[in-house]
């Protein structure tokens, strides 16, 4: 995987951080306010499968290569741990849990 390589600027620049925009303008009346959500209401979205807990942690993510760099808000992302936790979520919500 050739995103793991690469640091969070690097990674941002080649993929353009576009996933979290085109994420947002997959919810209807979703925009940057989703990030300032609580985690109840987010919670709330994606038990009512609104939300995918896939999707908005890979928006997340998309985020924090995006402005961690600027702000040196992180000392490591973890995506592949993050991913496999908002899957097992994911199935958990699918299977009614």
């Amino acid at each position: 995987m050739e995103r793991e390589k690469e640091g969070p600027a690097e990674a941002c620049e080649t993929n353009s951080c576009n996933y979290a925009e085109e994420f947002l303008r997959s919810i209807p009346n979703a925009g940057e306010e989703i990030f300032y959500l609580s985690v109840s209401e987010l919670a709330n979205a994606s038990n009512r499968k609104k939300l995918s807990p896939v999707e908005l942690t890979q928006a997340y993510l998309d985020r924090s290569q995006k402005l961690g760099p600027r702000f040196n808000a992180y000392a490591r992302l973890t995506p592949e741990i993050a991913l496999e936790q908002a899957k097992a979520a994911e199935k958990e919500i699918q299977r009614g849990h």
